[in-house]
């Protein structure tokens, strides 16, 4: 089974800030605790389609993180409801860059978090050569790490939401809002 993940992590030091980003929406979803300054927010919608509700009342800073294991990866940094930097990559027989990454405007809201890697692994995730390297390489996990989540592996509202019919909850402290 191939993993399909999408998440919102919002700049924020509590959890409630998630709820009420969430609130201010009219949607459902799961807010997963603070981790490294970063609030998960899974939104009930579309899955892959960017939640134009959510990004639309985002007053902070708020990364969008998308990807599908076998098909591509894409992530997009808002400030307030402004798109600052965004990526996209596919691959099917060979990688595709859609949409390259402005690193000077996407380090400008989050630091240098991909300069500090150094040239040759800012490549590796943002150029990969083939799809050997994606596969070996796990670009958007290494990007995921670099800006600082720990919430995005096997991750999205689909997920949890069939835990949570199932009576599962496979994160602790995840809060739904309804």
């Amino acid at each position: 089974m191939s993993e399909f993940s999408e998440s919102y992590h919002l700049k924020a030091e509590s959890t409630e800030a998630g709820v009420e980003l969430l609130r201010l929406a009219g949607l459902r979803g799961f807010v997963l605790p603070v981790s490294n300054g970063w609030v998960t927010v899974l939104p009930d919608g579309n899955p892959f389609v960017l939640n134009e509700a959510l990004v639309s009342v985002n007053t902070g800073t708020l990364f969008y993180y998308a990807s599908a294991e076998d098909h591509g990866w894409s992530f997009a940094l808002y400030v307030n409801d402004r798109p600052v930097a965004s990526y996209i990559c596919a691959w099917e027989d060979s990688i595709q860059i859609h949409q390259p990454l402005d690193i000077a405007a996407f380090e400008k809201t989050l630091g240098p978090v991909l300069s500090a890697l150094g040239d040759e692994e800012v490549r590796k995730i943002l150029n990969p050569s083939d799809i050997e390297d994606v596969f070996e390489q796990t670009p958007s996990y290494a990007l995921a790490k670099a800006v600082g989540l720990t919430n995005y592996e096997w991750l999205s509202f689909h997920y949890l939401m069939t835990d949570k019919e199932r009576g599962e909850n496979n994160f602790e402290g995840a809060v739904f809002v309804d």
